[in-house]
């Protein structure tokens, strides 16, 4: 899976990458690649399956 982002709060319309990492490994993903892009705070960032999904109940959300 491929997240492009904006490097900035949730509350601004984006997601930090240490957040989406975080939130995508509650799920079992883990990251390969990601590199911010030209122009400003964008960013992307890969994913592979790292494990079994979790059953929904099991899922723990990350702070902001």
């Amino acid at each position: 899976m491929i997240v492009v982002d904006a490097n900035r709060p949730t509350r601004r319309h984006g997601i930090p990458p240490k957040l989406l990492q975080c939130e995508f490994a509650s799920v079992g993903l883990k990251p390969v690649a990601s590199r911010m892009l030209t122009g400003g705070e964008s960013y992307f960032m890969a994913f592979t399956i790292a494990g079994p999904r979790p059953q929904p109940t099991d899922i723990k959300g990350c702070k902001a």
